[in-house]
């Protein structure tokens, strides 16, 4: 999407997401976690709401 590599798409991360140095990733005691996640605004409510 971004055509960014994996190095900087890990830059990205680090710096832009969690705040951090742009190469915290190469740190050896560093955990990269995926997670999903299921995003709800107000209008899904109601769909909710009515069902």
């Amino acid at each position: 999407e971004t055509g960014w590599s994996k190095e900087e798409f890990l830059s990205q991360l680090c710096f832009q997401k969690a705040g951090l140095a742009p190469d915290c990733y190469k740190d050896k005691e560093v955990e990269l976690k995926v997670f999903t996640a299921q995003v709800f605004n107000e209008t899904n409510v109601r769909e909710l709401e009515t069902n």
